[in-house]
């Protein structure tokens, strides 16, 4: 397998001396317990996995336990007191949200000190404010830097690439077409570890789309477990990707039944839970493009993106990778990479919003730049023709907005900054460019 990115925040909190459980979250299968294992093997020589799953669905030494004492002797019965002959030690309690009911003793567990404790959990969210010794980290499918790395792609190549990025130069044309056959893989095979195993391993698209087929299963089960009888969020999960060849994107609450006088609010529940279980994306309508952007935002005027740009390709386009390859161009393909950048900034943080006006049409998404001081407002462009954008002059031009300038990723090689004296520079660069945002 291959090394994550995370791999070095988790490595640096287990070295810190740090008391605070660190909770791992992020949707199925994006590679938190190899990612957690691969650190814990590497730093203690004493690691024991706590697997709550299958504890769930045996014996259940872990349901309904009321104290920490508790806890203690069920850990101790789970590992066969190997713990009790140790000193130090690392525990990792994987899939905790199988147990919810666990996490105020994890935090007393944490607090208690005597060894160290690291969790994962396939629910975002789950630990409360409250919870004075427990700190969390998301963690997301592959972007497109771990892609390129665990395809063979040398650092120092990513480093020299940023290094152009942030001077607006544009690659040269053969390394520009070796890095657009990369995207258009990672378009097609996405960020999902097992999927790129499968893929990588012999080349081989079928075992990829196999693999994402049972992802997307399982993740319709998982939706399933999580829901109510009356919950729609399964019905509104397989929708995503025909909102995505629409032109607006949104949720529109009325096309989710077929039923008049719907309103947002009516699945609002359900669409939160998709966000928490980290199966997709929400993207909200921002009108007024200042920071900070969620006090400017509209919560009724949501896209939402899957969480993973192959599941989507594979819902998508199926077998056909042609069309993908070819750059053939559709709705269908401009949602592909859409669906890449939105992942790619909310792996490094940002959050999720886009700009609209009904009169001068919209933005893709909106960021905030890295001071911090004003938002980026940023266009993405599938085909190799990108016109001008109504949309951008409107956010540019307007002194109140203090935006200093904006992005156009498009399949073009070439980086080309455009401006007039009242505007803000609206920068055209390749696509991949957006992973140094």
């Amino acid at each position: 397998m291959f090394t994550r990115k995370i791999e070095s925040v988790i490595s640096a909190h287990l070295k810190s001396g740090s008391n605070k459980m660190l909770l791992v979250e992020g949707s199925r299968r994006v590679g938190k317990t190899h990612s957690i294992s691969h650190v814990g093997y590497g730093l203690f020589g004493n690691f024991f996995i706590v697997s709550l799953l299958e504890d769930s669905q045996d014996k259940r030494l872990f349901a309904d336990i009321q104290s920490l004492d508790e806890l203690y002797l069920r850990l101790s019965f789970y590992l066969g007191g190997r713990l009790s002959r140790v000193k130090t030690a690392l525990v990792f309690f994987d899939d905790v949200h199988v147990y919810p009911n666990l996490l105020p003793l994890l935090n007393e567990l944490a607090h208690d000190g005597k060894y160290k404790y690291i969790a994962s959990s396939s629910v975002l969210g789950l630990a409360s404010p409250d919870f004075e010794y427990i700190s969390t980290l998301q963690m997301y499918p592959m972007d497109f830097e771990e892609f390129l790395n665990a395809s063979g792609f040398l650092h120092d190549s990513v480093s020299f690439l940023r290094g152009m990025f942030e001077s607006n130069t544009s690659p040269r044309d053969y390394s520009h077409r070796v890095i657009m056959q990369l995207f258009k893989q990672y378009l097609i095979v996405g960020g999902m570890p097992e999927v790129f195993s499968a893929y990588i391993s012999r080349l081989d698209v079928k075992a990829a789309r196999d693999m994402q087929n049972q992802l997307l299963q399982l993740y319709k089960e998982h939706i399933a477990e999580y829901s109510t009888k009356r919950s729609k969020s399964g019905l509104i999960y397989s929708l995503i990707p025909e909102l995505m060849k629409r032109k607006m994107k949104r949720v529109v609450a009325r096309d989710i039944e077929g039923k008049k006088g719907k309103r947002f609010s009516d699945y609002r529940d359900d669409i939160d839970l998709l966000k928490h279980l980290g199966a997709a994306f929400g993207v909200q309508a921002v009108f007024s493009p200042l920071l900070p952007l969620e006090e400017r935002s509209d919560k009724c005027l949501l896209k939402l993106y899957l969480n993973d740009v192959g599941l989507l390709s594979a819902l998508l386009f199926g077998d056909n990778t042609q069309s993908i390859i070819r750059d053939e161009n559709s709705a269908a393909l401009g949602s592909l990479y859409e669906t890449a950048v939105a992942a790619e900034l909310a792996a490094h943080g940002h959050g999720l919003y886009y700009y609209y006006n009904r009169n001068s049409g919209g933005v893709d998404f909106l960021i905030g730049d890295h001071k911090g001081e004003s938002v980026v407002p940023i266009v993405i462009k599938s085909g190799k023709e990108y016109p001008s954008h109504s949309a951008l002059p409107t956010l540019t031009g307007n002194a109140d907005y203090n935006i200093r300038n904006a992005y156009v990723f498009t399949t073009s090689k070439d980086v080309k900054v455009k401006g007039h004296v009242i505007y803000a520079p609206v920068i055209y660069a390749p696509v991949y460019y957006a992973m140094f945002l």
